[in-house]
């Protein structure tokens, strides 16, 4: 789907989709146009080769839609990958290709974008975005993307809080789970937001004259969102490893416990087992020829009873239970 706007100053936004319609506009010079391709067809494509002439290597990578963050200058125009985050738990990202010319602005995605359609809903409405240039809608598309990433690591921050809470209390299989599944995350999206960082750091300190020194405090706003993300996604790295080993730890701690338990039972059976062994044997031994065989058995029990009773006294005064 080709959707374009075309601004002038003075002029209210008008709506371009017409391949002929943007290759007039684009000749022309003037004004700021801006085309949004979405999940776009083979014939709507064409329009990044048959129309802007685009490198071929830039429009193979835009296409394959497998690329990192990244920043590539072609002289007349830069071409640029970014990343969105989407959804709040699991975490996943869209990418965004950008083209941006003196001119232009062509923006490529495979999924909706609620930045692309937060800024294109502003840029209908005020007509001024339209009119401060290509580069400051592009700032305005990422200033939109940061925020995505601010809440998705306001959410991943609550989930963490509680995921460490379950760990203390209630270590079980379904919490370790979640864990590893949210370290997953944290690492996707530490991958993505690395890169990212530095293409914006690039557009940020007035390294392309395409990115006008008027509009550079709104990438550099973005850059330090970026960055603080990517901090906070070290510390939830770090945080989360740790909870990991948490939760082995209280596996293990556990395990000894039980382990214990039973080794004290164990060895109050086995001085009971040693004793009917004792009279168990053909030999005469004391009270096998009680005249009273029933109080020589409660004697018997008795004697186990005083046996266990001192073992337990021994453990709690050793404190092992």
């Amino acid at each position: 789907m080709i959707r374009g706007l075309f601004g002038r100053p003075g002029e209210k936004p008008v709506a371009v989709d017409s391949p002929a319609e943007i290759a007039r506009l684009l000749k022309g010079g003037q004004g700021c146009l801006w085309i949004d391709l979405q999940n776009p067809g083979p014939a709507e494509r064409a329009i990044l080769t048959d129309v802007f002439e685009f490198h071929e290597m830039a429009v193979q990578h835009c296409v394959g839609q497998t690329n990192h963050p990244r920043l590539h200058d072609y002289g007349s125009y830069l071409y640029m990958v970014f990343h969105a985050v989407r959804g709040v738990l699991p975490l996943a990202t869209s990418e965004l290709d950008v083209f941006l010319g003196a001119t232009y602005l062509v923006t490529y995605h495979e999924d909706p974008l609620p930045a692309i359609e937060e800024v294109r809903k502003r840029a209908v409405e005020v007509g001024h975005v339209m009119h401060r240039g290509p580069d400051r809608v592009l700032g305005d598309v990422l200033d939109e993307l940061a925020d995505g990433f601010v809440g998705s690591m306001e959410s991943l921050d609550a989930s963490v809080d509680t995921l460490e809470d379950r760990l203390f209390k209630h270590a079980s299989r379904v919490a370790l789970r979640e864990t590893f599944r949210m370290k997953k995350d944290v690492l996707h999206l530490r991958r993505v937001v690395s890169p990212q960082r530095e293409v914006l750091h690039r557009l940020s300190r007035g390294e392309f004259t395409l990115v006008s020194a008027d509009d550079s405090h709104v990438f550099r706003d973005v850059h330090d969102r970026i960055a603080r993300t990517s901090e906070m996604l070290e510390t939830f790295r770090d945080v989360l490893s740790t909870a990991m080993e948490v939760y082995l730890t209280v596996v293990s701690n556990r395990t000894n416990e039980i382990v214990k338990v039973l080794t004290i039972v164990s060895i109050i059976l086995m001085s009971a087992s040693l004793l009917t062994g004792i009279y168990g044997m053909n030999i005469p031994l004391p009270l096998q020829d009680a005249k009273h065989p029933r109080a020589a058995f409660a004697v018997i029990l008795a004697l186990m009873g005083v046996i266990a009773t001192g073992l337990l006294l021994l453990f709690r005064n050793r404190k092992w239970i």
